[in-house]
């Protein structure tokens, strides 16, 4: 699962890279990047953390 997500964040610097403007660059790498990354992770994440939990 992590090398999807160091590749899916390398897609999205290259994407970022591709831009015309800094602004825009950065912008497009975290809404491409970190973001969505974070929002699976959180949802996908859940079940794994009720199967940790000691309750």
């Amino acid at each position: 699962m992590i090398i999807i997500a160091i590749a899916w964040l390398y897609v999205a610097l290259m994407l970022s890279l591709g831009a015309t403007s800094i602004i825009g660059g950065l912008l497009t790498f975290v809404a491409w990047g970190p973001l969505p990354l974070a929002i699976f992770w959180y949802i996908f994440g859940r079940k794994r953390r009720k199967q940790e939990s000691p309750e």
